[in-house]
């Protein structure tokens, strides 16, 4: 009556179906070959003696087709007057056997991870996967289809999934200003003052946040503030820096932050003044950003007391890599309602800003792009009408 076959995606079955000859003459039967590709007939043309039976087989093939339900029949002609044409409708049902990791939230300062739970044998890629490792800080925050592809054995076929990796930002975690403790017999000191409340600090000499001079001596000492947010689970920590001396309290200012572009300064910030700044173990008095660099300057300040005893205390100025316009901006396709904008990266840009408008009106629309994008296609545009954009 009917051929009904249920079968995974690159497979390939074979079914048979049986023609039973249960009259007094010899049976002529012809089938038609069919015209879909996944459906064939080795055999065409049987005689089967009278009384007799013969099996025909049917080969389902799923490598050049998609997932779904697919129909079509079996045509055969006999001659038989009574069954001249025997129509078969076959249903093959296809099914995706991959098996795909299910979606995952990780945190945005987790270390890279192996990425693991599909079906063995297959490749993992996608943006910021590498060697079957995911990189949440280089992902950054937000939603990441990763693929998930397989291709089985003795077939050119491949089998493919996709799953979530959603990277939760890092929390916003603001430690307390440095601080020095200075003289003799200091007492122990409740440590607070980290943004948001309720975290922990954790360093030499702290035991359930409370700071001992004595247990963790003289001299500078790192200090974290680590806060976790209970609903995500994902965790920011911030460093500062206690200053333990015997003589006198010597203050340095807090983080400085400047721009690879602004003018060398002179570092004058630390009291009490007199004392010499130093940066691993070179003498500054001036600090230039554009000969520095971006990144973070861990500045020693050092004062010499009475005697031999001094004071000390360190500091950070972060240079920021001063924003840039990317160069070669330009529209490489032009169309009735969208345009294609290219651009050359620009080495230090964290983020892209792409602005457009139509050119009669006041509010811009603005694109917020990573660090990995250069190009950006602004559609659903008006045709005949005049746009401005800018980077």
């Amino acid at each position: 009556d009917s051929l009904y076959h249920l079968m995974a995606l690159c497979a390939t079955d074979t079914l048979e179906i049986t023609i039973s000859n249960t009259g007094g003459e010899n049976l002529l039967c012809i089938l038609q070959a069919p015209t879909a590709q996944w459906l064939s007939v080795p055999e065409t043309q049987q005689i089967i003696p009278a009384g007799n039976s013969v099996a025909l087989p049917v080969i389902l093939s799923a490598e050049t087709i998609v997932e779904g339900i697919h129909e079509e029949m079996l045509i055969i002609t006999t001659n038989d007057p009574e069954n001249p044409e025997v129509i078969i409708p076959v249903v093959n049902e296809v099914i995706n056997p991959i098996i795909c990791p299910p979606s995952l939230q990780v945190c945005e300062n987790d270390p890279p991870f192996l990425l693991e739970g599909g079906t063995p044998g297959g490749i993992y890629w996608g943006n910021s996967v590498e060697n079957g490792f995911f990189y949440p800080q280089e992902a950054g925050s937000g939603e990441h289809t990763v693929i998930y592809t397989l291709t089985p054995e003795n077939t050119a076929c491949t089998l493919e999934c996709a799953f979530t990796v959603t990277v939760v930002a890092a929390p916003i975690v603001i430690s307390p200003e440095d601080m020095a403790l200075c003289g003799d017999n200091l007492v122990p000191i409740l440590l607070n003052g980290g943004i948001p409340e309720g975290g922990e600090y954790t360093g030499p000499g702290i035991n359930n946040n409370i700071f001992d001079p004595t247990m963790a001596g003289y001299g500078i000492h790192e200090i974290y503030y680590t806060w976790t947010d209970s609903i995500t689970g994902c965790y920011g920590a911030d460093p500062f820096y206690i200053t333990v001396d015997s003589l006198q309290q010597v203050v340095c200012p807090g983080r400085l932050h400047v721009c690879s572009g602004d003018p060398a300064f002179v570092l004058n910030e630390a009291t009490p003044a007199g004392g010499i700044y130093l940066l691993g173990g070179d003498t500054l008095t001036t600090f230039d950003p554009a000969a520095m660099g971006p990144g973070n300057y861990r500045i020693d300040y050092i004062l010499n007391g009475i005697g031999n005893c001094t004071g000390q205390c360190r500091f950070v100025i972060t240079v920021h890599a001063s924003p840039s316009t990317p160069g070669n901006f330009y529209a490489s396709q032009v169309e009735e309602t969208f345009i294609r904008l290219n651009w050359n990266p620009s080495y230090f840009a964290n983020r892209y800003y792409v602005y457009y408008k139509e050119a009669s009106a006041n509010d811009w629309t603005t694109i917020i792009l990573t660090r990995n994008h250069h190009t950006v296609t602004l559609e659903n545009l008006q045709p005949s009408t005049t746009y401005q954009t800018m980077i």
